[in-house]
Parts: structure tokens; sequence; C-alpha cells
């Protein structure tokens, strides 16, 4: 059954795109190089800034998004800013690469080094901030239909579903049995979640939908269901950072003025993805080299009472390493327990 799934996602994967490939090889001889550079000479530099605008937006959402699962997976272990420069890395870098499982999850493994999170609490991060993700899509794409089909009355009866939603979906992990690993999470953040969630897919959409042409013919909620049709796409393609599936579904759903709307995509490639990608892999370098210079480990009971941090740095001369050590123990009866967390004989 596994081997059937598993064949059945690259089948599905690969026909996406090859009917992206398929697309644009129908549209780009249609594009001349001249007329792609007039329309991205025309695109306005009060939209550019709108743009950057709305993706740093988008990226504090998800850093927020960071912060908010680090907090249910290990608490007080993580710090604030840092959960939300890790978040803020893994996701443009991510983003961009594609293989979200895999360079996500490495990403986070290295850069939660010093606060060590194994790979069962990456795990773990990763699920709760998938979840969140597809709840912030989920409501937002529930949001604009309801206001596309009833207008305003229908936005009211969906945010009072999407607000029962979050109470019941908060009450389900309180009552669920004492031995699972998955947190429970109190009504006020599971509805901060779906705002947080809302505000980001908004925000990720407007930093393209303002980049658009005038004559494009949509407006922002008309857009809505376009641009998050084509970002699944892409998902599903597997492709990195859904590039060719993601752009083919834009240009099939939005068919005129191809060149226009072709500048615009490459234009919001390069905001929301490769500047992004470009800074938060310099941070990523940094990040790294700092952990390699002043290393710190740390080793936790199961129970969270006793504590040991190590910090190793370089001297000055880079011949030998300074390790400092220190042990804090909630309960003193604890303190036996050192020895199981102590791998270079600290209380030798």
């Amino acid at each position: 059954m596994g081997r059937w799934r598993q064949s059945a996602r690259w089948g599905l994967a690969l026909a996406a795109i090859l009917a992206a490939l398929w697309k644009l090889s129908g549209l780009l001889p249609e594009v001349s190089p001249g007329q792609l550079a007039t329309a991205w000479h025309r695109i306005p530099p009060g939209a550019l800034g709108l743009s950057l605008t709305a993706t740093a937006t988008s990226f504090a959402c998800l850093a927020g998004y960071e912060w908010f699962a680090s907090q249910q997976v290990a608490p007080g272990r993580v710090p604030v800013w840092t959960a939300l420069r890790v978040g803020a890395i893994t996701h443009a870098i991510s983003n961009t690469l594609g293989f979200h499982a895999l360079t996500a999850s490495v990403l986070r493994y290295h850069l939660y080094r010093p606060q060590a999170l194994g790979i069962a609490d990456v795990g773990r991060l990763m699920a709760m901030v998938a979840a969140c993700l597809a709840a912030g899509v989920m409501a937002t794409m529930g949001l604009d239909l309801a206001w596309l089909k009833a207008g305003v009355p229908g936005l009211v009866i969906a945010m009072g579903f999407l607000l029962l939603l979050a109470w019941g979906l908060s009450a389900a992990t309180t009552h669920v049995r004492l031995s699972s690993a998955w947190p429970r999470i109190d009504p006020t953040r599971m509805v901060g979640v779906l705002m947080v969630g809302v505000l980001e897919t908004a925000a990720a959409l407007a930093a393209l939908y303002v980049l658009l042409p005038d004559n494009v013919g949509t407006t922002l909620v008309q857009f809505a269901p376009i641009f998050i049709g084509a970002t699944l796409l892409g998902i599903v393609s597997h492709s990195p950072g859904g590039v060719g599936v993601f752009e083919a579904a834009i240009l099939a759903m939005l068919p005129s003025h191809p060149a226009e709307l072709l500048a615009s995509l490459l234009c919001y490639r390069v905001i929301y993805n490769l500047l992004p990608f470009a800074a938060s892999s310099i941070l990523a370098i940094v990040a790294l080299h700092q952990q390699r210079k002043g290393s710190v480990r740390r080793w936790v009971s199961p129970d969270g009472s006793l504590l040991v941090q190590v910090k190793a740095r370089q001297s000055p001369d880079a011949n030998r390493m300074t390790t400092t050590a220190t042990v804090g123990c909630a309960d003193p009866e604890q303190l036996p327990l050192l020895g199981k967390y102590d791998p270079i004989g600290l209380t030798n």
C-alpha cells in the first residue's frame, strides 16, 4: 500500500510538471525578450515597495508560527529571538530549494542544536508549523469564498464558524490521552493561530497581486483562490519552490496580457523567494559558524528537573578549547542522575 501511494504521489508530481512545461512551451514563443523587458520596467516603484512590505509581513507571520510551535513542543528551552530567526531562515531557504520536509528538518536540527532539540522534537515542531499553515490557508479560503458568495453576511457567518472550530479543536487536543505527544492548545491561542494564518496567506498573495498589471481584470478576493490553487500545485509537484508549475497555473487561469503577467511573476520570484533566500543563507552560515566557534550542548532529564549545559569556546591562539560546564538542578535528589547525562565525564 505504501509503495502504491508513493508511486501515485510521484506520478501526480510528474503530471503537474509536464502540464506546466506544456503550458509554458506554448506561451513563451508569444513573448519576446523585448516585450518582457518593457513589461518589467513598467512595474511601478510603489508596487515594488508594497510587495516588499507584504513579503516581510508574510515571513514575520511564518517566524511567529515557529515561535508558537517551539513553545508548545519545547517550552522554556528556545529563546524567542532564536525561534523567530530559525523560522524565517528555514522557510526562506526551503521555500526556494523545495523538498521542504528534507531541507527544513536538516536546517532546524542544526540551528536548534544549542537548544538540544532532538530529531523527535524537530519532527513535532515541523508538524505543528505545517498544521498552522494548513489552518491558515483553509481559514483564508473559507473567508474568501464566503465573501464571494454572500458578501458581508457570509463573511460574518464564516468568521463565527472559524471561531467555533478553533474552540472545538482546542477542546479536542485538551482531552487527548495523557500519553499523547501532541501539545494542548488553549482556545485563545488557537484563535490567534488562525488570525495569524489568515494574515500570512493574505500577505503572501498580496505580494504578487500588487505587482500584477492594472488590466488583469481580477480583484484581490477573486485572485485568492487562483493564488492558493497555484501554490498547492507547486507543492504537489515537488519542484524547487514550485518554479514553473506555479507560474504555469497562474498564466493558465489569467490568460490575458502574458508578457505583463510573466514579468510580474518573475519580479515576485525575486522579491518573495530570491531576496529572502540570499539573506537567510547568510544568516544561516553566520549562525552555524558561531556555533562552531562557541558550541553549546545541553542535556536535560526527561522530567526537566536536571540540566547540564556545556559551553566550548576556542582560545585566541586556536590551539586549545576552553570548556565551561553549568549544572542546574531543581531537585537535589536528582543530582545522582547527572552521570546519565554526562557524556564528557563532568562528575569525575
